[in-house]
């Protein structure tokens, strides 16, 4: 066994002996490397970042709960049956308090939406403003 791994090492050609490889990568800059670890990652989390699978993966973990509306949904709901409350009531103290609620309801959910957009820009891993956050 000795006399074979010396004959080996006292060979000329050592790369005959030993199997080696070399792997080569090109990157056009430094962060490419970064993507694919973080693709990984995303693809983990980017089920939370779609609304709906995200609301889909959470009504089956919790299946035993009734859950019935989104965050939007209430919002939008709201803004809906206070403009419609305002409308139609008479005295204009109650009307004018409707209103401010209706219109509360309608810029929370334009503030929500913002966010959420800017959530969902901002975690997505191959939009090349994030680079400069990795650093």
């Amino acid at each position: 066994h000795n006399k074979k791994r010396e004959s080996i090492c006292n060979s000329n050609n050592i790369n005959d002996a030993l199997n080696i490889r070399y792997d080569y990568q090109l990157q056009e800059f430094i962060m490419e490397h970064y993507i694919y670890p973080l693709a990984v990652a995303k693809s983990h989390f980017n089920y939370f970042i779609i609304k709906d699978i995200s609301f889909f993966i959470l009504k089956e973990l919790i299946h035993h709960k009734n859950i019935s509306l989104s965050y939007e949904e209430y919002l939008t709901k709201i803004e809906k049956e206070y403009n419609s409350k305002a409308l139609n009531e008479k005295d204009n103290i109650k009307k004018e308090k409707y209103f401010k609620v209706a219109i509360k309801a309608t810029k929370t959910l334009e503030e929500f939406k913002k966010y959420e957009k800017n959530i969902q820009a901002m975690s997505d891993p191959f939009n090349m403003k994030n680079f400069k956050n990795l650093i």
